[in-house]
């Protein structure tokens, strides 16, 4: 009886050690980027070079004295037509 007991506990080691355990692959797929439209990508783009250009335009009237940020405000609040802060 010893002999068959171990006989079976060798097989079931052996069966043990030759089973490969699965490998798990994660596969990394790109950010999905949000869906604009041709014309609504178009419009941004026109948005944002007017307030670019009235920037350039408020700082050159100015001097160039003042701050980037501050010409962009006014210009964005002047073309959008929010308050100025």
């Amino acid at each position: 009886m010893t002999t068959a007991k171990t006989k079976t506990t060798s097989t079931v080691k052996e069966a043990a050690t030759k089973v490969k355990k699965p490998t798990t692959t994660v596969k990394k797929t790109a950010a999905k980027k949000p869906v604009v439209s041709s014309s609504e990508s178009t419009g941004n783009r026109v948005v944002y070079e007017t307030i670019q250009q009235a920037a350039y335009l408020l700082a050159e009237k100015n001097g160039f004295t003042g701050d980037a940020a501050t010409y962009w405000l006014a210009a964005e609040a002047k073309i959008k037509g929010a308050p100025v802060q």
